[in-house]
């Protein structure tokens, strides 16, 4: 038992030892390659390889300068706020929806000046995507009414272009506090002054300046009541364009114009109406309709020629149409 004891453990220390001499000669086999990788490592030989190697990329692209189309206005009111547009119908899963109000972002809120014509428009981006939630011009004809239920949200109507096509919209802006509120509904009723002509472009900056730090004196009202050139200049181009506000053709055969005439005529209890003759539109809070119409009298049976108006308010008013006014201008 001794002996046999004394030869495990002498195979033991062979086994030891033999394991001992392999590992050594690996290492020394190794020792050349670790050398020569620690000296390429010192002498930075790996990075010299690195910089003689060169990737030419498939495409190459240019850097390109992005333009906002805002670099020719200034900025004369910025706040963050959020913006509701008015749905009066609207499909969505196979369910018909009606008179609902729909959020159409979060961003900041803009009243941009051209530096040039000085006219003021409205801009509103969503955060983070930047796509456009409103774009029009600030109409002279256009009201602020305050939402209901809260002091810091305002409801309008205006000829909008975010998406890049002429509608005509309703808008509820909500904003954080009741003072961004309140510095809106001041900045807006400055810029329809301004688009309207009755105050110059630089009379928007005056207050701008003024209702933060003091009140005008009578020096700068009476300058700021004074029109500017490039404003005047412009007129005659603004007369083509379709501000929102002003009234422009419409289409006399919509049902919303028939159901206006229908109404006047109606309103006028003279006769039947024959004939729509002609239709313009005005968006105020509401939309109005100036629409000439021939009515075939009862008492003459002949066809009399009037121009009326007839005011529609917003769907979510939930007020009836009213007849603003009509001029009898005979018989056709």
């Amino acid at each position: 038992a001794i002996v046999a004891r004394s030869r495990k453990v002498e195979s033991a220390r062979a086994n030891s030892e033999e394991e001992r001499s392999d590992r050594a000669t690996m290492a020394e086999g190794e020792e050349p390659v670790s050398q020569e990788v620690a000296a390429a490592l010192e002498s930075g030989a790996d990075e010299a390889a690195g910089d003689k190697t060169e990737f030419t990329p498939k495409v190459q692209v240019e850097e390109v300068e992005v333009k906002t189309l805002e670099e020719d206005e200034e900025v004369v009111f910025v706040k963050r706020a959020k913006l509701f547009l008015f749905v009066a119908k609207d499909t969505y899963g196979g369910e018909e929806r009606t008179n609902f109000w729909k959020e159409r972002g979060t961003g900041e809120l803009k009243l941009l000046k051209h530096k040039e014509f000085g006219k003021v428009r409205l801009l509103m981006r969503q955060d983070k995507t930047y796509k456009i939630c409103a774009n029009h011009l600030v109409s002279p004809h256009v009201l602020l009414k305050p939402n209901v239920g809260s002091d810091r949200s305002w409801v309008f109507t205006a000829s909008d272009f975010a998406d890049e096509e002429l509608k005509t919209e309703t808008f509820a802006v909500k904003f954080g506090t009741v003072e961004n509120a309140k510095l809106f509904q001041e900045k807006m009723e400055a810029a329809k002054k301004v688009n309207a002509g009755e105050l110059g472009a630089e009379a928007l900056e005056a207050i701008t300046a003024e209702s933060e730090e003091k009140p005008a004196d009578k020096a700068s009202e009476e300058s700021a009541a004074k029109p500017a050139d490039s404003a005047d200049a412009l007129a005659d181009d603004m007369s083509k364009v379709a501000l929102c506000g002003g009234y422009k053709e419409a289409d006399k055969d919509s049902e919303e114009v028939k159901e206006a005439a229908k109404f006047a005529c109606e309103k006028l209890d003279k006769g039947e109406l024959a004939h729509i003759a002609e239709a313009a539109t005005q968006v105020v809070s509401g939309t109005n309709f100036r629409i000439v119409v021939h009515i075939k009298h009862a008492e003459d049976d002949a066809l009399h020629k009037y121009l009326v108006t007839v005011f529609k308010p917003l769907p979510h008013e939930e007020a009836p149409m009213e007849l603003k006014e009509h001029v009898h201008n005979g018989t056709v």
